[in-house]
């Protein structure tokens, strides 16, 4: 498993939304770029890269950040995976374009799953992530979330991956959004639901990661990736972790 160390921006700042609410937002006074450097020797390997004015509601007052990360992340032996808003092929090749290793698209896979199959085989298993953010409905069961986490689709998880898996996605991540931003531990039970729903994809877990323990658990679930941002901001999980979690694998590409 890779420890992904993860950046949200809002505004052009560093932020971590609690529950995915907007409206409990942490911010963070320290720059992007000073938190790129201090991951970078940390040792990371990959830093997951997300628009939360873009996957709100698709306008982005922060893509000349993220485009400057990318560029900085190269002499730093890190490669780059870029979320947020990316409901468009020519939205993910314009990010490609720019550098990033992957595209993470989330909205368009659960509302438009075809047409999002074609993107995968355009783009390559490689240069693209689906992301699958999952709470519960009122029902209680799960579903998975689009739009900024606004939104509910009506689909299960199982549903959701079912003709990426048959297609030969490769990299997938799944939410716990409930748990994001409020440190109190991951759904295990969700990554071993992702494991289940697609055994072939290389799944990053996010949400909920306080602790070293809580990377071990996620390890032993099957995660190939954990996307870690507030235990990492805040200090509650040593940055020496990402050097720990990234010796397992010499290229940067892997994971």
């Amino acid at each position: 498993m890779r420890l992904i160390p993860a950046l949200d921006l809002a505004g052009g700042a560093v932020v971590r939304l609690e529950g995915g609410d907007f409206n409990r937002a942490r911010r963070y006074a320290d720059s992007p770029d000073a938190w790129l450097e201090r991951f970078a020797v940390a040792g990371a390997r990959r830093v997951h890269l997300v628009d939360l004015d873009a996957a709100r509601d698709g306008v982005s007052a922060n893509a000349p950040a993220i485009e400057r990360l990318i560029e900085r992340g190269g002499p730093l032996g890190i490669r780059t995976q870029v979320a947020g808003g990316i409901r468009s092929l020519a939205r993910a090749r314009a990010w490609l374009d720019r550098g990033a290793a992957r595209v993470v698209v989330g909205s368009a896979a659960a509302e438009r799953p075809a047409e999002v199959v074609e993107w995968l085989r355009e783009l390559g298993g490689e240069r693209l992530t689906l992301a699958f953010d999952v709470r519960r409905s009122e029902s209680g069961a799960r579903e998975v979330a689009t739009h900024g986490w606004l939104s509910g689709s009506g689909v299960s998880l199982a549903e959701a991956v079912a003709p990426f898996a048959a297609a030969g996605l490769r990299h997938a991540l799944s939410t716990a959004i409930e748990r994001d931003g409020l440190l109190g531990g991951p759904d295990l039970e969700l990554c071993l639901e992702t494991s289940a729903a697609a055994p072939a994809v290389a799944w990053q877990a996010s949400g909920g990661v306080r602790s070293a323990a809580d990377l071990e658990a996620l390890a032993a679930a099957g995660a190939a990736g954990a996307i870690v941002g507030r235990a990492l901001l805040d200090g509650l999980l040593p940055l020496l972790e990402i050097s720990r979690w990234s010796r397992n694998g010499s290229s940067p590409a892997s994971t």
